[in-house]
C-alpha cells in the first residue's frame, strides 16, 4: 500500500485531490489493522490539505474528519469523537442535505459513538434515524441499510432485548445471504453475530452449529489463517470455555495464538487479548504457572502502552 501511494504522488503530486483519496484510504487499511497511530498521521496529513486547497464544502473534508472521529473513537476519546462529529453533521446538513450519503454515515457513526459510551437510548435515536431515510433512499438489501440494521441488532442486544435482536439479526442475515450467498464476508458477519447472541441466549446446539458453519466457510474460501477467521476461533473458544470445554478452548487459542503470531506485530491488541482468555482459560485448568507466564506478557504490554 505504501508503494500505491508513493507512485500516486510522483504521478500526480502530493497534493492532488487523487493522492488525497489514497492517503485517506490508507488511513482506513491501518484504522482495521488498529495501527491508530499510523492512521492518525495519515488523517490529519490528508485532512490539512483538503481544508487548505478545498476547504469544508468538499465532501472529501468532511469524509476525513468523520474517519478521525472515529478513530478517536476507537481509542476510547469520546470527547474529542462527539465534537467531530457533531460539527461535521452540522456542516454535511448545512451542505448537502440530510439525505446526503456521507450525512447519513455521520448520523450512523454519531449512533456508534454513543453505542461505545453507554448512552444506549441516545445511540438507538441515532441508527434508527440513519436506518430509516437510508432504507427509503437506498432500500431495505443496499449494504449501507443492512450495516445499520444489524448495528440496531447489536444494540438491541445489549439493551437485553434478545428476542427483538434475534429477529432483526436473522433478517439482516436472510437478506445477505440471498444477494450475497452463504460464504461472503457480510453474510458470514451477520452469522458470527448471531451465534453471539445465541451463546447470550444458552442455545448452546445453536451457537456450536453456526459457529463451525463459519469456520469452516471462512477456512474454505479465504484460508485458515485469514484474520476474520481467527476471530471465529477465537470466538468459538470462548464458548466451549463458557461451556466448560476447557481442553477444546485451549487447543483453538493455541491456534489462534499461532497464527496471529505469525500475521501480527508481537504487541499487537489481539493477541493481548488472545493471552488474557488463554490465561483465563489455563487458571480453570488449574495450570497456574503457565497462566502466569501469560499474565506477565500482558502486564508488560500495559506498562508499555502506558508509556
Amino acid at each position: 500500500q505504501k508503494l500505491i501511494n508513493n507512485n500516486r504522488v510522483k504521478l500526480v503530486g502530493p497534493e492532488d485531490i487523487r493522492t488525497l483519496e489514497v492517503v485517506n484510504y490508507l488511513g482506513m487499511l491501518y484504522t482495521d489493522k488498529k495501527d491508530l497511530k499510523q492512521a492518525k498521521v495519515l488523517y490529519k496529513r490528508a485532512l490539512g490539505a483538503y481544508e487548505r486547497l478545498y476547504g469544508e464544502k468538499h465532501h472529501g473534508t468532511q469524509k476525513i474528519i468523520n474517519n478521525l472521529a472515529l478513530l478517536y473513537n476507537s481509542e476510547g476519546n469520546y470527547e474529542q469523537a462527539e465534537l467531530m462529529l457533531k460539527h461535521c453533521l452540522e456542516a454535511c446538513e448545512r451542505l448537502f442535505g440530510r439525505e446526503n450519503d456521507v450525512t447519513l454515515a455521520v448520523v450512523n457513526n454519531l449512533g456508534l459513538l454513543y453505542d461505545n459510551k453507554g448512552d444506549l437510548d441516545k445511540a438507538e435515536m441515532f441508527y434508527n434515524l440513519s436506518l430509516k431515510v437510508t432504507k427509503r433512499i437506498l432500500g431495505h438489501q443496499h449494504p449501507s441499510t443492512l450495516l445499520r440494521l444489524s448495528n440496531l441488532a447489536y444494540l438491541y442486544q445489549q439493551k437485553g432485548d434478545l428476542d427483538l435482536a434475534e429477529s432483526t439479526f436473522k433478517s439482516c442475515l436472510e437478506i445477505r445471504e440471498g444477494l450475497l450467498g452463504d460464504k461472503h464476508p457480510d453474510t458470514l458477519h451477520s452469522m458470527e453475530m448471531l451465534a453471539g447472541l445465541y451463546v447470550q441466549k444458552d442455545y448452546s446446539e445453536e451457537a456450536d452449529a453456526l459457529y463451525r458453519r463459519i469456520l469452516e466457510a471462512y477456512e474454505k474460501v479465504y484460508g485458515s489463517n485469514d484474520k476474520y477467521n481467527l476471530t471465529t476461533i477465537f470466538n468459538l473458544a470462548s464458548f466451549y470455555q463458557k461451556e466448560g470445554n476447557y481442553e477444546q478452548a485451549e487447543a483453538l487459542l493455541r491456534r489462534c495464538l499461532k497464527a496471529e503470531e505469525k500475521l501480527l506485530n508481537k504487541e499487537h491488541p489481539d493477541i493481548m487479548a488472545t493471552y488474557d482468555q488463554l490465561a483465563k482459560c489455563l487458571t480453570e485448568m488449574n495450570r497456574h504457572d503457565e497462566a502466569i507466564f501469560l499474565r506477565r506478557k500482558e502486564l508488560a504490554w500495559c506498562r508499555k502502552q502506558k508509556g
